[in-house]
């Protein structure tokens, strides 16, 4: 049975007030919330949910701490236990190739699950004293984990201050970054990773800190305070997340504060029982995922718009390496990542990092082909579509000397679409592209590509069609001699 609810904090005008209420309405104004959202009830009946993080595969995980468990939820499946016992895992999250990593309470440490479900420790301790109980994390683009460690778990402590730490993504070395805080908690970094946000539980102070290097922080003040929000009472301050316009999302005892970049009020958002941690999820649509002690609950915050794709993908060979570069934008981006597939075999993962627009594969192995593609991963988590394709063959293969055996347009996806679509299509030779979209009457209303030349390659475009009205169009595709035309249809 679903329960559902949804309100804001909407402060009462008075008079005397007009000033601050016309302010306070203005922030509520730019919040990310839409205004019809409402809060439903997914699962309850837990002891103290936690550490929701949304899996690229379509389902969610979250732990219940004192149940000593995960759990997997999806759309299709419901509910399912995921690991069992879970060493009282708190925070989930996964490293930039996918891997699931948690922080455990009872087992006292940050550790990865393995393929077979075996569970590899990665932070156990600090200077040979075992850690308290490690409770969020969150991963830098550059693959480091930064976890917190307040003495939740209700072992014996070894050591006399509560850690914010980082595991170096080289070495394994564990590093301690800030001692002076009392139950560290939730953890986040700015889009642009030069602040890091850590929430304290016992004063519900959210801090932030500049990013000076690998292992320092600096200028550490307080950004916010929780409990100073909302028409409920919040007395804690627990998990947090940013999302990609830098806006900074926190837990407390009854419900959500959304504070933009500056620390502002957008929005409050309240939710039965003390909430515990959020996370966004979803595939159409960008659901808030949020944990309180006995439920998961879930909030549609609209489509989801994925970044656009990597364009323009180019592979070089030169001796034993491959140099790639591509096109992209920097914003809102997290790392990028490449994919590598040996004579057409399946792609794995081979590199994921910092942003960048070029790569050089030095690890080949004696094969004769290679394809390459590239993704970029937002602030929040999501993927975008694949680039191009783009690959080396060896004069072993067909004189052609190419991976595509001829021109396609392909049909667009989603279709029908709202209000943004994905168009692909393969070159088997370089060519001048050019794209467009007519309306049923054949006026051109959006030229996508104009004359440019491309390597050969499997591409994708992404077509906003958000000043479109609703209807059937068709895009068209010419390539030298080639031309071939589709419909899509539009949907508002």
């Amino acid at each position: 049975m679903n329960d559902r609810t949804h309100s804001r904090f909407v402060p009462k005008i008075l008079l005397v007030f007009l000033f601050t209420a016309m302010v306070w309405n203005a922030a509520l104004a730019q919040s990310p919330v839409p205004e019809d959202a409402e809060v439903e009830r997914l699962e309850n009946g837990f002891q103290l949910s936690e550490g929701p993080f949304w899996h690229s595969d379509g389902y969610l995980l979250f732990s219940d701490v004192s149940g000593n468990k995960i759990y997997k939820w999806s759309e299709e499946d419901g509910l399912e236990t995921f690991l069992e016992p879970s060493g009282e895992t708190n925070g989930i999250t996964a490293d930039l190739y996918g891997n699931i990593l948690i922080a455990q309470h009872d087992a006292r440490q940050v550790g990865r699950i393995e393929s077979d479900g075996s569970i590899t420790p990665l932070a156990t301790e600090f200077n040979g004293d075992q850690l308290h109980s490690p409770n969020d994390l969150t991963v830098k683009s550059d693959g480091a984990v930064f976890f917190t460690d307040p003495p939740w778990g209700g072992n014996p402590s070894e050591i006399d201050f509560h850690g914010v730490y980082r595991i170096s993504p080289s070495s394994g070395e564990v590093q301690l970054l800030v001692d002076s805080l009392s139950y560290p908690n939730g953890i986040a970094f700015s889009p642009d990773e030069s602040k890091l946000y850590v929430s304290e539980t016992q004063n519900s102070f959210i801090h932030v800190y500049d990013v000076v290097d690998d292992s320092t922080l600096a200028n550490g003040k307080v950004f916010a305070i929780a409990n100073e929000h909302g028409n409920a009472d919040q007395n804690s301050s627990d998990g947090i997340k940013v999302d990609n316009a830098g806006n900074v999302w926190a837990t407390g005892s009854e419900g959500v504060v959304i504070f933009d970049p500056e620390g502002n009020v957008l929005d409050i958002i309240n939710v039965p029982e003390s909430t515990t941690n959020l996370n966004w999820g979803g595939t159409d649509s960008l659901m808030l995922f949020i944990t309180n002690f006995s439920g998961l609950h879930r909030l549609n915050l609209g489509p989801l718009e994925r970044l656009e794709a990597p364009q323009n993908l180019e592979a070089t060979e030169s001796e034993n390496e491959v140099s790639l570069t591509w096109e992209s934008s920097p914003e809102s981006v997290k790392y990028i990542s490449v994919y590598r597939s040996l004579n057409e075999e399946a792609f794995e993962k081979v590199y994921a990092g910092p942003y960048s627009e070029s790569f050089t594969d030095t690890d080949l192995p004696a094969e004769s082909s290679y394809s390459y593609k590239v993704t970029v991963t937002d602030v929040m988590g999501f993927e975008s579509a694949f680039s191009n394709e783009a690959g080396n063959v060896s004069t072993s293969l067909e004189e052609s000397g190419s991976l595509f055996e001829g021109f396609e347009l392909n049909q667009n996806y989603p279709n029908p679409f709202n209000p943004s679509t994905v168009i692909g299509y393969t070159l088997p030779v370089s060519s001048e592209v050019q794209l467009q979209v007519f309306d049923m009457a054949g006026r051109e209303v959006a030229e996508l590509i104009d004359g440019e030349r491309k390597a050969a390659g499997t591409y994708q475009h992404n077509f906003d069609a958000g000043d479109l009205s609703s209807g059937m169009y068709v895009y068209r595709l010419k390539a030298g001699e080639f031309m071939q035309s589709k419909t899509l249809f539009l949907i508002k």
